[in-house]
């Protein structure tokens, strides 16, 4: 038990750790405690560990006592019970010489009764013991979750949600939205779409399901609010441009549709180009800034930023209208 318990080699040397040969051991035990052990570690953490405790389990001569753990398990707060652990709780009961038919029939009722059991224990659940076991038992409900079900379920899934696996929470916003779609998603669905987390490797996998996530979470925040979401999109288009006469329309269209959620991308872009930009880019940036935060705004009135500005004729006073004409600000005058 103590190899299983060491933290992981990496990812390539795989077969050269220690806690592979531990598995194995456990696996082909055969004894009662090693049934129960095995139950206990089948938790989701690690898809290739959890193929090995289930295999262990159904090929366990104690395959009760593996049961008899996991419906313990079930009910336990802090214990994560994925789709793995239910599907394998579904098929330890079953006997072998039954017909085909029969199984089959046998697990879906098995899978049923134990997600209902599942379903009953999530108000005694905690942390990331509520997400995933929540995740699972929403899993097989689908579009015919009931009403009253659905609306108990879904706000607490949205609370949950940045607990869960990127993988899953790719897979509800990717393939299974308009079983959970919400406004109540909006402070989520924002979080995540902005958030920008640096790789060292983007062919790596964390890497990839990170960039899914984001550009998910980006999609169903334009559905539920395209004005806000949109200026998301413009703001990330605006930090990644390179051309002059791009970069001022893509800043008229900040000022018109982003709010102060783009604000922390928009400051780093402008302190990393020391307020050079273009004329009209400039003002249309700082129209921006005073719009969502006059204080952040000000702290910008250095010596060089004010000799930018004064280069660019005619806009020293001038300031963009939501409808993108310019025209006098009180708060232009302030911010000198």
């Amino acid at each position: 038990m103590e190899a299983l318990n060491r933290p992981g080699s990496s990812v390539g040397d795989m077969w050269n750790d220690p806690r592979e040969a531990a598995r194995k051991g456990l696996r082909y035990l055969g004894s009662e405690e090693a049934a129960r052990e095995l139950a206990k570690r089948l938790r989701g953490d690690d898809d290739h560990a959890d193929r090995d405790y289930m295999f262990g389990l159904v090929g366990s001569p104690h395959r009760d006592a593996g049961v008899e753990q996991m419906k313990e398990l079930l009910q336990d707060p802090e214990f994560p019970v994925c789709d793995l652990f239910l599907t394998t709780l579904s098929i330890l009961p079953l006997d072998a010489k039954e017909p085909p038919g029969s199984l089959r029939k046998e697990t879906d009722e098995n899978l049923k009764a134990f997600r209902q059991r599942l379903v009953s224990a999530l108000p005694n659940k905690r942390g990331r013991a509520l997400a995933v076991s929540l995740d699972t038992a929403m899993a097989g409900m689908g579009p015919q979750m009931a009403p009253e079900l659905k609306s108990k379920l879904v706000p607490q899934l949205i609370e949950t949600f940045p607990t869960l696996p990127v993988s899953k929470q790719v897979g509800w916003l990717q393939y299974r939205w308009q079983e959970v779609k919400d406004p109540k998603w909006l402070p989520v669905l924002r979080a995540l779409a902005l958030k920008y987390e640096d790789f060292p490797e983007l062919r790596e996998m964390h890497a990839y399901e990170s960039l899914q996530l984001s550009a998910a979470a980006l999609t169903r925040w334009y559905e539920l609010d395209p004005e806000w979401a949109r200026g998301a999109v413009i703001a990330e288009h605006l930090l990644a441009a390179d051309n002059y006469e791009i970069e001022g329309n893509l800043a008229s269209l900040l000022f018109r549709y982003a709010d102060g959620a783009v604000l922390p991308d928009v400051l780093k872009e402008f302190k990393k180009k020391e307020g050079n930009w273009a004329g009209d880019t400039l003002f249309q940036l700082l129209a921006y800034l005073l719009k969502v935060d006059p204080q952040t705004a000000r702290r910008f009135s250095s010596a060089k930023l004010q000799c930018v500005a004064r280069r660019a004729a005619g806009a020293r006073t001038r300031f963009l209208r939501p409808s993108g004409a310019f025209t006098t600000a009180p708060s232009w005058k302030n911010w000198h």
